[in-house]
C-alpha cells in the first residue's frame, strides 16, 4: 500500500539519528535500550505537538462532527471550518433535524479555501439532489417547512479524513524521455509543500536526477541523460508533514531517553567515580549529581530550540479562538 503515517516517517531509527545522535545508548550489561522507550517517547512527542498546536498529525477519520445551521451564513455561502486540521479530504455530509429523514448532499458541492485549516464553503453545481433543484441561489436549501428558521442547532454533519498526508511509490521515466510526472490519487494531495525524496532505482543508462517541479497535487522529475532500453525507474517518498513539527517532536521525543542516558553514565546519582589498583587509580567527574542529569546541558539546550520553535508552528498553524457573548 503506498499510503503511509507518520511513525513510518518519524521512527525508532529517525531519532536515534537526529535529536539522540552521540548519545551511549546501551545498559550497563551493554545491551542496547529496547525499542519500547523510543516508541513510547515518540508516541508522546507526537500527542504533545497535536495538543499544543491543534493539529492533526496521524490520520485520523471523523465521523458526523455536528455544526449549527445560522441562517444569516446563507449569503456568504455557508462558511465552514472543521475541528481536526488539516483535512484530507470529506466523505460525506448531510442536514438532520430531529426525527426527520436525513439529507444526503453531494461531495462536489464542496469548495475549499484551505485544507491545511479545514476552512471551505459550500456552492451548489449543476448536481442533483434528489427532489431538490441544485440551481439554488445562496446556498443550501433547508428541509421543506423550515424556511422561515434562522438557527438549527447540529443541524449539519460531515465525514472527513483528517491528517497530514505521505505517499510512497515509484514512477518511470520512459526511454529516451528526460522528464515524467507523478499525480497524487484524489484524496491524497499533500495539505502542504511536500517533501519529496528520490531513489534512482533502475537507471538504463539515465543520469543527473532531480525534482525540477513540485506542487501538493503532483511533482516533476528529471534527469540529465535520457534513459536507454526500459525506462528508468525512480521510487520516491513524499510527505507533507513540515519539517518545523518533526523537529519539535523529535527534541520532546528526546527527552526521556537522554534522562535515563544520563543516569546510567555511571549509575544514577553519582557525580564522579575513582578506582584505584596496585598504586594506579583512574577518576571519573560527570556533571550527574542526585538532581541533575547526565545530559542535563543537552536537555536544556533541546529546551530552549523547543521554545523558540513551539511559537511560530503555533502562529502558523494553531486557528485563533474567538468567542462574541
Amino acid at each position: 500500500m503506498p499510503e503511509c503515517r507518520i511513525t513510518d516517517i518519524l521512527t525508532v531509527d529517525w531519532l536515534k539519528a537526529t535529536t539522540l545522535l552521540g548519545v551511549d545508548l546501551t545498559l550497563d550489561d551493554g545491551s542496547e535500550y529496547p525499542d519500547t522507550i523510543f516508541t513510547q517517547a515518540l508516541e508522546f512527542g507526537i500527542a504533545t505537538v497535536q495538543n499544543e498546536t491543534g493539529l492533526t498529525l496521524e490520520q485520523f477519520t471523523v465521523e458526523e462532527e455536528s455544526h449549527d445551521l445560522y441562517q444569516p451564513n446563507r449569503d456568504g455561502w455557508w462558511p465552514f471550518t472543521l475541528d481536526e486540521t488539516p483535512v484530507r479530504r470529506i466523505t460525506a455530509w448531510r442536514a438532520r433535524f430531529g426525527a426527520f429523514p436525513v439529507v444526503e448532499f453531494p461531495v462536489s458541492w464542496i469548495r475549499w479555501a484551505e485544507k491545511l485549516y479545514g476552512k471551505f464553503s459550500i456552492i451548489p453545481s449543476s448536481e442533483s439532489l434528489g427532489s431538490y433543484s441544485s440551481a439554488m441561489a445562496g446556498g443550501v436549501q433547508l428541509v421543506a417547512g423550515l424556511e422561515g428558521t434562522d438557527y438549527i442547532p447540529d443541524y449539519f454533519e460531515f465525514d472527513y479524513e483528517a491528517g497530514f498526508v505521505c505517499w510512497s511509490d515509484t514512477i518511470t521515466i520512459p526511454e529516451g524521455e528526460t522528464t515524467a510526472s507523478f499525480s497524487f490519487p484524489e484524496g491524497y494531495e499533500m495539505v502542504d509543500r511536500p517533501t519529496i525524496k528520490l531513489t534512482l532505482d533502475v537507471a538504463n543508462g539515465a543520469t543527473g536526477l532531480r525534482l525540477s517541479k513540485r506542487s501538493k497535487r503532483a511533482f516533476t522529475v528529471s534527469v540529465s541523460t535520457a534513459p536507454g532500453a526500459g525506462g528508468a525507474t525512480v521510487s520516491f517518498f513524499a510527505d507533507s508533514i513540515p519539517s518545523d513539527i518533526k523537529q519539535a517532536v523529535g527534541i520532546l521525543a528526546a527527552m526521556l531517553p537522554l534522562a535515563v542516558a544520563g543516569d546510567l553514565i555511571v549509575g544514577a546519582g553519582i557525580a564522579s567515580i575513582s578506582t584505584s589498583m596496585d598504586g594506579l587509580s583512574q577518576s571519573v567527574n560527570t556533571t550527574a549529581s542526585a538532581t541533575n542529569s547526565g545530559y542535563g546541558a543537552r536537555i536544556l539546550e533541546l529546551r530552549k530550540q523547543l521554545d523558540a520553535l513551539m511559537p511560530a508552528i503555533k502562529a502558523r498553524y494553531k486557528m485563533p479562538s474567538m468567542a462574541i457573548i
